[in-house]
C-alpha cells in the first residue's frame, strides 16, 4: 500500500499532519485524494465518507483534507 502525508483540519480549525493509506489500484487516472482508503489520526484509522470527510468514532471530531 502507498502511504502519503496529508495536512488535515478539524471542525475547530486545528490542523494536523497525518498519514494516509492510498488504494493501490489506479483507475482512469484517479486523483490522489480519490485514492485515499483511510487516514491514521493518533492511532485511530478513519475511513472517508462520500464528501471525503473523516469522522472519528473515538473523539467525534470531523476532519477534512487541506489543499496544499
Amino acid at each position: 500500500m502507498n502511504k502519503l502525508e496529508l495536512n488535515i483540519q478539524d471542525q475547530f480549525g486545528e490542523q494536523y499532519v497525518v498519514e494516509a493509506t492510498l488504494d493501490d489500484v489506479i483507475t482512469n487516472e484517479a486523483k490522489t485524494h480519490d485514492r485515499i482508503k483511510h487516514i491514521s489520526v493518533e492511532g485511530e484509522i478513519i475511513r472517508p465518507n462520500f464528501e471525503m470527510l473523516f469522522e472519528s468514532n473515538e473523539t467525534g471530531k470531523i476532519y477534512k483534507i487541506l489543499k496544499s
